[in-house]
């Protein structure tokens, strides 16, 4: 994959994710060879190899999706839908107006946006909803299956790293809308991602605005795009699936 954006220099969560991006548990490495593919081969191989419509879930900065809409327009045209983790309707938390993956790559985000491609946002409207607590996390250790004991320890290191309890599930739920949408309820909206170097880089401008005034003053930029983004859910279920989906037995 991409090692960088695709303009400047990348930088990196460990305060967040730890060293490793896996709260350093001190997990061994995985003996699987590496493909010897770019990220973007990959991507044009697997959509090209698949019988039906593909839909995306990016759950990072959007340099390799964009790089790969860029160079395979064609295989491009076989995604049903892209869902990613990212953006905000309001603040930001990389600086104050921008989330993390957005900003990290703002010009990859709106070759993505901009892509045609239909986009559904899953971001910081709803993000910190959905969470664990400690005390879960300690059901979740003491199980039999392997899964929930790695959940419920990634959930402790989180816990005690930010210090706040419940911690988000946070990319979970990205995918979770993707495969239950019934459990998540969205709206359109002309959306622009900010490219420019002010305080406001990386933002998603979303244009919230009610038809009257929208039709007065259109979004004032040529390179919004409509995005469906998240703006609810149901909290218990969303959570219940996730712990019923790593331990089998949660009750």
């Amino acid at each position: 994959g991409a090692v960088r954006p695709l303009l400047g220099e990348s930088k990196y969560a460990e305060y967040v994710h730890g060293a490793d991006g896996m709260g350093d548990l001190g997990i061994t490495p995985s003996q699987r060879t590496v493909d010897k593919r770019s990220a973007v081969e990959l991507l044009r191989d697997l959509i090209e190899q698949s019988d039906e419509p593909v839909t995306l879930v990016p759950l990072a900065p959007l340099t390799n999706v964009a790089l790969f809409l860029r160079a395979f327009p064609e295989t491009a045209k076989k995604l049903h839908r892209i869902v990613l983790m990212g953006g905000s309707t309001s603040a930001g938390n990389a600086t104050a107006a921008a989330e993390f993956n957005i900003w990290h790559d703002p010009e990859a985000a709106a070759i993505v946006f901009q892509s045609g491609v239909p986009i559904t946002m899953y971001g910081l409207d709803v993000f910190m909803r959905p969470g664990v607590t400690s005390a879960e996390a300690d059901k979740l250790v003491s199980s039999p299956e392997p899964s929930a004991q790695f959940g419920g320890s990634l959930i402790h290191a989180f816990i005690e790293r930010l210090r706040v309890s419940p911690i988000t599930l946070g990319d979970y739920g990205a995918v979770a809308s993707a495969i239950h949408p019934e459990l998540f309820t969205t709206e359109m909206f002309d959306v622009v991602v900010d490219t420019s170097s002010g305080p406001a880089r990386g933002q998603t401008i979303c244009d919230r605005r009610d038809s009257f005034l929208k039709e007065l003053e259109p979004l004032a930029l040529a390179d919004s795009a409509k995005v469906r983004v998240v703006m609810d859910l149901d909290v218990e279920a969303v959570r219940q699936l996730w712990l019923k989906t790593i331990d089998k037995g949660w009750s």
